[in-house]
Parts: structure tokens; C-alpha cells; sequence
């Protein structure tokens, strides 16, 4: 998008805030934004957990068996 383009839409939600039916068109578009953003946020945060737990199984696993939890070399230092 170049500047005039978002000057024009900025002018645009300007004007469209004076009336009534500009603002609750406003008001349901960010209200529709504020909830797919928490969305998108509890997706990732499920799956980062979802993630951990999964890795944490492996090391267990790994341990159990007598073997080294992700790495075959000794560690250094």
C-alpha cells in the first residue's frame, strides 16, 4: 500500500466514525480483529504446549532406556 492509499482509507474510518452506523461498523470490525487475534494466540500457545509435553516424553523415554536424553556427546566443560 503506498502513503495516499493509507491516507485515503485513514480519511475514510475518519468520516465513516461520524455516524452511527459508521461507528458500529468500526466497532464490529475490531471487536471481529480483538477475536481472531486471540485466536491465532490460543492456537500457537496450545501448540507450544503441545509441543513441550512431546519432548519432555522423548527425554523421559530416552532416560528410561538407559540412554543419553537428546545428545550421544558428553557435554563440554
Amino acid at each position: 500500500m503506498t502513503d495516499s492509499e493509507i491516507r485515503e482509507q485513514l480519511i475514510a474510518s475518519i468520516f465513516a466514525a461520524w455516524t452511527r452506523w459508521g461507528r458500529a461498523r468500526l466497532d464490529a470490525r475490531a471487536r471481529w480483529k480483538r477475536l481472531a487475534w486471540q485466536v491465532v494466540l490460543g492456537i500457537t500457545f496450545s501448540l507450544k504446549r503441545t509441543f513441550v509435553l512431546q519432548a519432555n516424553r522423548v527425554a523421559i523415554l530416552a532416560r528410561r532406556a538407559g540412554g543419553p536424553a537428546f545428545s550421544p556427546r558428553p557435554a563440554a566443560g
